[in-house]
């Protein structure tokens, strides 16, 4: 799971939705940067690259103070990760596609008072016959 959740990050990356290490994570959500804060989570299932009846399903939580730009942040990433079918190919080896398991909504607040949205997902892999 840890190469996947290493393979969406970068994907989200190299997608305009943060810069990994900075402000976006993979596995948990830190800390510091208080906000804006992005991080992808596992929250069910192994994925195997070679096993294409695998579904493995991540959260992606996004941490800011103002509540409109979280919002309009999640939704931006949710239409990213669910467009042309939802279709990825996240590196070398996985290659999959996206879909909604949930709508992109408010998850709660830290303990400072910002407030974290999520998206759930689940990424369904597929074989690479490159």
């Amino acid at each position: 799971m840890i190469e996947l959740l290493t393979a969406v990050t970068s994907y989200l990356g190299a997608g305009g939705f943060g810069t990994v290490g900075t402000d976006l994570f993979s596995g948990a959500m830190p800390e510091h940067p208080a906000q804006p804060c992005t991080a992808v989570c596992q929250t069910g299932g192994p994925a195997d690259a070679g096993d294409p009846l695998r579904t493995p399903q991540i959260t992606v939580m996004h941490r800011r103070k103002s509540q409109r730009d979280a919002i309009s942040f999640v939704s931006s990433l949710h239409a990213y990760l669910t467009q042309g079918n939802g279709f990825a190919r996240l590196g070398d080896r996985l290659d999959g596609r996206f879909e909604s398991a949930a709508e992109p909504g408010v998850a709660g607040y830290d303990a400072r008072n910002l407030v974290v949205y999520q998206g759930q997902y689940t990424f369904v892999t597929t074989t690479r016959t490159v």
